[in-house]
């Protein structure tokens, strides 16, 4: 079984690796598909390669956002995202005071920007983006976009935005690939 889930994140590694994919969360999708991914990300958060973003992901509603972001680091790592907090502030066009908002006044937006601010400064190696579980507006999936983009280009890092909705751009240009997570789950297990 170790062997298995071993090779799986080798695959999904590799299918992932420095792109920028969308994958759909189709009705088809099955729940053992759906189980067995999750498992697979569970595995990458245990490595702490993966950031989640979204909603109802890792924030404790009664923290300030600011707090929020620096659970579970080390001393070096903390004193990274606070001296690097507020450039990246600035890039997002956060203000302090958001950042001083407890977790629960922040609009889905605000969250899920604080903790992509989180993960680029702490150059996690995949950003995951569950839009299906995060209802943010069609405006801002289109405007977070070239963010993700830029993220793979200048940090290698590996990008993931799985979304249920059809009105997500579909742009080549935007892209490396796009899948279903069935799709997904045969090339892991290939």
């Amino acid at each position: 079984m170790q062997k298995k889930i071993e090779t799986q994140l080798h695959q999904l590694d590799r299918l992932l690796s420095h792109k920028l994919s969308l994958i759909y969360d189709v009705a088809s999708s099955s729940e053992a598909c759906k189980k067995e991914i999750g498992k697979l990300l569970d595995k990458h958060i245990q490595l702490n390669q993966v950031s989640l973003l979204g909603y109802n992901q890792i924030m404790l509603p009664y923290l300030p956002a600011i707090d929020n972001m620096l659970i579970g680091l080390q001393k070096k790592d903390r004193e990274l995202i606070l001296s690097e907090l507020p450039e990246m502030a600035k890039f997002f066009r956060l203000s302090m005071s958001q950042l001083k908002k407890d977790a629960s006044q922040l609009s889905v937006e605000e969250t899920i920007i604080i903790q992509l601010a989180r993960a680029i400064i702490l150059q996690k190696s995949i950003i995951f983006f569950d839009d299906a579980k995060n209802h943010a507006s069609e405006e801002f999936i289109a405007s977070i976009l070239p963010v993700f983009k830029m993220i793979r280009e200048n940090q290698n890092t590996a990008v993931v935005l799985v979304t249920t909705r059809g009105d997500v751009p579909k742009e080549p240009a935007i892209y490396d690939q796009y899948l279903t997570l069935n799709d997904m789950m045969k090339l892991i297990n290939a």
